[in-house]
């Protein structure tokens, strides 16, 4: 038999989750933003980040449980990525750089270039799979 600790209940995971809720949205306004996942672990109470991922599946999914607004995509769909670049690429008239597809990730709350990087391999494989020729600007 394992020594490990047991899952949580679900009448522990509903208090859990109504407790961390309360403190990230108590975190939120002494912060005046949205909490990062790093100032959850300096200011943390009762749980630790290990918890709200046990709880929430994700920092993410933590955020989106406090209503509050997500810092930063982590994962988008290899579709949603795709459309992304073309729907940019149809409005730059041209292939984006990593620069500008940031800027209109970001503008957008969207994945940013390492989020297609890490779905691809590279920033020109994306390029390539989206049938859009490599660009070498650096900007």
């Amino acid at each position: 038999m394992s020594m490990g600790r047991k899952p949580y209940t679900p009448e522990q995971i509903g208090e859990r989750r109504k407790n961390l809720i309360a403190q990230g949205k108590g975190l939120a306004i002494q912060l005046g933003r949205v909490p990062y996942a790093t100032d959850f672990k300096k200011e943390n109470g009762t749980y630790s980040y290990t918890t709200i991922e046990k709880v929430f599946g994700s920092w993410n999914n933590f955020v989106e449980a406090c209503e509050l607004k997500v810092n930063k995509v982590t994962y988008v769909p290899k579709d949603e990525l795709i459309w992304s670049l073309l729907s940019l690429k149809r409005s730059l008239g041209k292939t984006p750089t990593k620069y500008e597809f940031n800027e209109y990730s970001k503008a957008n709350n969207l994945g940013s270039s390492e989020v297609a990087v890490r779905q691809f391999g590279s920033w020109n494989k994306f390029l390539t799979h989206c049938g859009l020729e490599v660009n070498y600007d650096r900007k």
